[in-house]
């Protein structure tokens, strides 16, 4: 799997989701973290891609530059919201 220098910061409860990808930690002062992204929200979208499995996140992300802004559609107690992540 191709990782490149761009960094989000979350650690998947599983690997694959039904809906999204389950977040289990969120690595301080990561990009991630920067954004408001907490333990236990679903990761629906990264860069307007459905994300079902954490492989395929990793892909999405090493797509990307340290710096580059995406939108991340994530779910929280049901809810989506939409947030501007900047990679590191």
């Amino acid at each position: 799997q191709n990782r490149g220098p761009a960094c989000f910061g979350i650690t998947p409860i599983s690997s694959v989701g039904p809906t999204g990808l389950p977040i289990a930690t969120v690595k301080k002062g990561s990009a991630a973290d920067r954004a408001g992204l907490q333990p236990e929200d679903l990761i629906v979208k990264f860069n307007d891609h459905a994300i079902t499995s954490f492989d395929f996140l990793v892909d999405k992300i090493s797509e990307k530059q340290p710096g580059d802004k995406v939108p991340v559609v994530y779910e929280r107690n049901g809810v989506q919201n939409t947030v501007s992540v900047e990679l590191r």
